[in-house]
């Protein structure tokens, strides 16, 4: 007779591309786990925007949220998450601070399920600092005792554990510290089919260079910083251009007004989300791909792009210091100088530049590959339902 496969519930707010990486790398999680003897059903708010294409392969459960901040579920998504807690072995939720995932710690401390928590970022020392009263409020009324009943931690890199430790809890539970990753089968499937020519025909000069940014267009992702690089750039008499690809939260009339007065109005082209593959191939054919945000946790488009063998380069913000060192990412001081010199540097340096393409791609397989990361997750349930008993 075979054994009882893991029963795994992972709860997040939203699986819609707009809400940022939890959105995409919890379904691939959950389906690299389908794939090492683990159920995995996802539970979300219902979004009516395009989610990830990599739910697709999964078994998803949604119901309204309350047109409400804070993400407060529905009872038609209480009740869906009860349903699915009380027959899970494990409760894994992405992300804190609001209230889907609230109310499934609730579910899951009253079922007494394990719980394991994955923030995202979310209870770094800095980030808690950043919403100021309102997270300390939160935790002190509502999150306290679901935080003390977490069973373990996912840390997405060692800076993140390190940032949790002003909390108890994250101190004393044991902690698996693991990257969101990507399946690399299909990523290399679209390789093979050669250059697309996607980005040069973006371009309105013959001789362009093409710096590209994926991701959201938030305040936190210090998107002004590109601009002021890219000024500096052309005033080099480089014929550089600078590609804004993402969901607009706020900051896309604000950018282009600052392109403006910079006199960039020509060189700063805003195209709106995409989600489908063309994303990897603006990542893979960018001359460069830039991340500048004031804070990040293991950005999304930072392991996109390693995988496709893009030039990525970041600030010391965004804590990529282990592709770093491995040669997969140049990482430099958030500095206007540094920035400049280091894009200079690459576009100068096509050598230097394939290098790095080269030395993502060997990260990416080692490192960022979700079969591995999924079967060390699987241990990871396993002892803590074993450490239960």
């Amino acid at each position: 007779m075979s054994a009882r496969r893991l029963q795994v519930v992972h709860v997040v707010p939203s699986i819609s591309p707009t809400r940022g990486g939890p959105a995409r790398c919890v379904p691939g999680l959950a389906g690299a786990l389908c794939l090492q003897d683990v159920d995995c059903t996802l539970v979300t708010g219902h979004d009516a925007e395009q989610v990830a294409p990599e739910v697709a392969a999964l078994p998803v459960l949604s119901a309204a949220r309350l047109p409400l901040p804070f993400e407060i579920p529905g009872p038609g998504l209480v009740a869906t998450l009860n349903r699915a807690i009380r027959r899970a072995d494990i409760v894994h939720l992405h992300s804190v601070w609001n209230g889907v995932t609230t109310v499934a710690a609730w579910l899951a401390r009253a079922h007494r399920k394990v719980i394991v928590l994955s923030p995202h970022g979310m209870l770094s020392e800095q980030n808690v600092r950043l919403h100021g009263p309102f997270k300390r409020v939160y935790r002190a009324l509502i999150e306290e005792a679901n935080l003390e009943a977490v069973a373990g931690f996912h840390f997405l890199d060692d800076t993140e554990r390190e940032s949790c430790l002003w909390l108890a809890s994250a101190r004393e539970r044991p902690c698996i510290v693991e990257p969101n990753g990507l399946g690399m089968a299909a990523v290399d499937q679209l390789l093979r089919l050669g250059p697309s020519g996607i980005v040069a025909a973006a371009g309105q000069e013959s001789n362009a260079r093409h710096l590209v940014f994926l991701g959201r267009l938030a305040a936190v992702k210090g998107l002004e910083l590109q601009l002021e690089v890219l000024a500096d750039l052309r005033a080099q008499g480089r014929p550089v251009h600078l590609h804004l690809i993402g969901p607009d939260h706020g900051e896309a009339a604000p950018l282009q007004a600052l392109a403006a007065s910079l006199h960039l109005a020509d060189h700063v082209h805003v195209h709106g989300p995409v989600y489908d593959d063309r994303r990897f191939l603006w990542l893979h054919e960018a001359d460069a791909v830039l991340l500048t945000s004031y804070t990040e946790c293991n950005p999304m488009t930072a392991i996109e792009t390693m995988t496709v063998g893009g030039v990525l380069v970041a600030t010391d913000t965004c804590h990529l210091d282990l592709a770093a060192a491995a040669g997969a990412v140049r990482v430099v001081p958030r500095s206007r100088a540094r920035l400049c010199e280091a894009i200079t540097q690459l576009l100068d340096d096509g050598r230097s530049a394939e290098a790095q393409r080269a030395a993502a791609r060997r990260y990416a397989g080692e490192h960022l590959e979700w079969k591995a990361l999924a079967v060390a997750m699987r241990g990871f349930y396993q002892s803590l339902l074993e450490s239960r008993a």
